[in-house]
């Protein structure tokens, strides 16, 4: 957060906890490319 303006100072801010899903590390592949390449598996937590 910058404080007084244009002065460039700085204040930092607490830190907030936040919940992150580990699945969030990967997007989902679409069915439409897993029809295509049955080969293909769907990244873990997206099943």
């Amino acid at each position: 957060q910058l404080k007084n303006g244009t002065s460039g100072e700085l204040i930092w801010m607490n830190e907030i906890a936040r919940k992150w899903d580990d699945k969030m590390y990967y997007y989902p592949i679409p069915q439409a490319d897993l029809q295509k390449n049955p080969a293909l598996g769907q990244n873990p937590g997206w099943k």
